[in-house]
């Protein structure tokens, strides 16, 4: 995904049965200078939501 502002984001989630991980790559330029995040993510599900 590319924002208006020159921002590129990039990234992918694999899904299983009950769980899921993933990583994303972010590069901006901010005041001349460019920037990248790069972040992580993983997960499980835990049962249906309570009310």
């Amino acid at each position: 995904m590319t924002c208006k502002n020159g921002t590129v984001s990039k990234g992918d989630i694999t899904y299983s049965k009950t769980s899921f991980t993933g990583s994303q790559t972010m590069v901006t330029n901010q005041s001349g200078r460019q920037t990248t995040v790069k972040s992580t993510m993983s997960g499980k599900y835990i049962g249906p939501c309570t009310k």
